[in-house]
């Protein structure tokens, strides 16, 4: 299995209802992805500082290939303009577990 965690750190400037949409649109990549994608949990920090990232997508993939599908599917292409547009930074990790 593969592991595909992303930090997400907004703009100063993006509005809670952005926010709150990133979110959705995150959470929604699993089914929207066409099951590529085996688990995903997307959460927000609890306790900002400014070391902080803002959310974190944690997922879960049953291979490399699957992970590979998943990065050029056009849904999640569709999140990665808003990603773009919304954050300042990203940062992330895949590993195998």
């Amino acid at each position: 299995m593969i592991k595909h965690i992303v930090l997400f750190k907004l703009k100063p400037e993006v509005s809670d209802g952005e926010r709150r949409q990133l979110v959705e649109d995150l959470r929604g990549l699993k089914e929207t992805t066409e099951g590529v994608m085996k688990e995903c949990l997307v959460a927000q920090d609890m306790l900002p500082s400014e070391r902080s990232y803002d959310i974190i997508l944690d997922s879960t993939f049953d291979s490399l290939d699957h992970l590979q599908q998943y990065l050029v599917h056009p849904k999640h292409m569709e999140v990665v303009k808003d990603i773009r547009r919304l954050c300042a930074s990203v940062a992330k990790v895949d590993y195998e577990v």
